[in-house]
């Protein structure tokens, strides 16, 4: 494999695909216990946004990436301060 060749990840459409999929299940088991409340689906975004940029962060750090701030927060699509708050102010669950 060459050394310089660029692999791309797109956690967007891997995430996107995956809940789709999920609901997909658990539309089929609500179907096959005739339930039809939702009510416990759970999806808290502002939690899982602060997962996902810790997770990137802790990757990028592994990978000893110098900037990892910097390159987390234009991976993410937020500024280099939220990354910060994200990584430091906010519990891990």
């Amino acid at each position: 494999m060459e050394k310089n060749v660029k692999q791309a990840l797109n956690l967007d459409e891997l995430l996107l695909e995956d809940a789709k999929k999920h609901l997909k299940e658990y539309a089929k088991l609500c179907d096959e216990s005739g339930c039809d409340d939702y009510a416990e689906i759970n999806c808290d975004l502002k939690w899982l946004a602060i997962m996902l940029v810790r997770l990137v962060y802790v990757y990028l750090g592994k990978q000893k990436c110098k900037k990892s701030t910097a390159t987390t927060a234009r991976i993410a699509c937020i500024r280099e301060r939220t990354v910060y708050n994200y990584v430091n102010k906010y519990k891990a669950v």
